[in-house]
């Protein structure tokens, strides 16, 4: 959550512009820009001393240690005599208005604060520790960390005790609400191994972190995966790991130690070395004791028909998503998928949902209503095969009128090239139903081959779906034929004309056919924020007039995209694990002509902005000198 910085600024100029009559018996101060707020909290000298009497211990072995009261003290070098402070606004006495006052600090003005009193330590270390708090920091505040000889890593530098504990456990420990460990992000500051079973022995409780919320873990080896099990606890609501090749008995283990400890997640995300196959069993008794769990985030190729049916029975869940980048698992595991064995009253809250499924099973979920219709507003379909049109057509007739309130639909039907001597071509009257959702904002679908639509069917799209905010049909195909009929650059002003909320755009043309001239521009893009031309044809003589008609319709901050750059909706899991599909050596010639338009699209609306300036300044000039033969003439 961003707070405003006018809550810092209001107590800045509060002590910096005290009116004189409220400051007898204190020197007046000031307070410019440039100090940080600890140059603001000023505490009365009486305050201090009825603070308990104690001053902030700050850590280990290393901070500075705080006198007893009988050490007698030497009188100052210095005689200068001491400034006297002002006296704090009533309202730095509540510990509320203070921690806002922190969060809106950088991070050394939070450290600085916490030493001020006891008063400022609490809300100043709450919003130090606010944020994710790295392992490393964490077991500096413990005991001392220094690096072992010869590695790299850091060790303690003598054995943790229960002081040691006792100090975290009252000041830091109830503060830490997030952690992460992620060894692989990072060369410096890594943690011996050792480190975590001197945590583990020598701790005085089992939850060392009470108010735990998020732990992030992210191992390297069966080591760093054994450790996550000192920092599991019931208060943990998010939970994401990443699990490397380790044996199989460890993997085990993680589950069922989260399955006791961490009861009351709500937001699960989870990757893995394995195929889903080996773990499936564990994850589904993990997923059924995760009653509150509302978030589920899996690899592509882990939603069996086990694994969907044991999170179809959560009242809570809310978003079953797929991660967008490898690793993924086995398609071997997904392709039994039977959509028949889920139950009546299967997901009951679910909002989005991503599957690897073909759309035969998708029309299946569809027609049973194995979902409550009223709330689904996002579905991501990741095909496993070549979909034929007619399957794509009847799916989509189905799901128009059993799920009205939908708003986002992908299809990523983008699957391992397949030779077929007469290629499936998807014409407007197969996405027809499109137009029977009502609220349907966004559609993104990938495919093997290019629609076989026409100028004409674009702009029936256009005007028959004025609320269209994301378009994305098949821009990047593997079909690479010259001898079909594409759409042309003037495909895109129905577009500019009828969808003012347009922001995403993606189109498979063909621009060396003839398009209109720029000046048939009648209204450019509103707000348009991508035009992705993906694996679009264009020759070497058609730059230039691509680049000018494209200059007057988008604005510069529009971002033209090209090539076969995958983009987050149309992720195919297929292209992360066979590198043998990339593209070859004709799409890399296309790729540098539309870097080429991409060039000559800025050097244009810059240009045409200079000389719009120029007009401007003309014109106004213009204006003065009238302004003032006017004046002369009256005179």
């Amino acid at each position: 959550m961003h707070r405003a910085p006018c809550r810092l600024q209001r107590f800045k100029w509060y002590a910096a512009a005290r009116s004189p009559e409220t400051q007898t018996d204190n020197v007046k101060t000031q307070a410019s820009d440039s100090e940080t707020i600890v140059n603001v909290f000023v505490v009365d000298p009486a305050d201090e001393s009825a603070d308990d009497g104690h001053s902030v211990d700050t850590g280990s072995d290393d901070r500075p240690e705080v006198l007893d009261q009988e050490t007698p003290l030497e009188p100052p070098v210095d005689t200068k005599e001491p400034e006297i402070l002002a006296a704090p606004h009533p309202a730095l006495f509540l510990e509320d208005v203070l921690l806002a006052i922190f969060e809106c600090a950088d991070i050394p003005t939070r450290a600085r604060g916490a030493v001020v009193s006891r008063r400022f330590m609490r809300p100043a270390l709450a919003a130090l520790w606010r944020k994710s708090a790295k392992m490393f920091d964490i077991f500096s505040l413990i005991a001392p960390l220094e690096r072992e000889p010869s590695i790299l890593s850091y060790c303690f530098t003598r054995p943790i005790m229960p002081s040691d504990w006792t100090r975290f456990t009252e000041i830091y420990a109830p503060l830490i609400q997030e952690i992460h460990y992620c060894p692989s992000w990072s060369l410096s500051k890594q943690l011996s191994l050792s480190t975590f079973d001197d945590i583990a022995r020598s701790r005085l409780q089992l939850h060392i972190l009470p108010n735990l919320l998020s732990l992030r873990w992210h191992p390297l080896g069966t080591q760093d995966l054994r450790d996550i099990e000192i920092f599991m606890s019931p208060s943990v609501k998010s939970l994401d790991v990443a699990i490397p090749t380790v044996d199989e008995v460890y993997v085990e283990a993680f589950f069922a130690m989260a399955q006791v400890r961490t009861p009351n997640v709500r937001v699960f995300q989870f990757e893995c070395a394995f195929r889903v196959s080996v773990i499936e069993r564990w994850l589904c008794n993990l997923l059924e004791s995760f009653r509150s769990l509302r978030e589920l985030g899996l690899s592509h190729y882990y939603l069996t028909t086990n694994v969907v049916a044991s999170a179809s029975r959560l009242p809570e869940l809310q978003e079953v998503l797929l991660w967008s980048r490898p690793p993924v698992g086995d398609v071997e595991d997904v392709m039994g998928l039977n959509m028949r064995q889920l139950e009546t009253g299967a997901f009951p809250k679910l909002k989005a949902f991503s599957l690897d499924a073909s759309l035969a099973q998708m029309q299946i979920f569809a027609s049973k209503q194995f979902f409550n219709p009223t709330v689904l507003t996002y579905l991501h379909i990741t095909s496993l095969e070549i979909e034929r049109p007619s399957d794509l057509h009847d799916f989509l007739e189905t799901l128009a009128e059993a799920c009205p309130p939908l708003e986002t639909l992908v299809l990523s039907m983008l699957v391992k090239w397949v030779e077929l001597t007469t290629p499936p071509r998807i014409t407007l009257d197969h996405i027809r139903p499109l137009f029977n959702f009502k609220s349907l904002l966004d559609f993104d679908v990938t495919y093997n081959y290019p629609f076989a639509i026409t100028d004409a069917d674009l702009e029936c799209i256009a005007r028959s779906w004025p609320k269209l905010r994301t378009l994305m049909l098949s821009e990047y195909p593997y079909f690479r034929s010259d001898d079909i009929d594409l759409p042309t650059l003037g495909s895109l002003l129905p577009f500019a004309e009828h969808c003012p909320d347009l922001i995403n755009l993606g189109l498979f043309l063909n621009v060396s056919l003839p398009f209109p001239t720029p000046s048939a521009i009648k209204q450019p893009f509103r707000k348009l924020e991508v035009l992705n031309f993906g694996q679009s044809y264009i020759q070497d003589a058609d730059v230039i007039r691509v680049a000018a008609f494209i200059s007057r319709l988008c604005d510069p901050s529009v971002q033209i995209k090209m090539g076969h750059a995958v983009s987050v909706y149309s992720f195919s899991p297929c292209l992360a694990v066979n590198a043998e599909d990339t593209p070859d050596t004709e799409i890399a010639t296309r790729n540098d002509r539309w870097e080429k338009v991409v060039n000559a699209v800025g050097v244009l609306q810059q240009a045409r902005q200079l000389e719009l300036d120029r007009i401007r300044e003309l014109e106004r000039r213009l204006a003065e000198l009238t302004a003032e033969a006017e004046s002369l003439r009256q005179a």
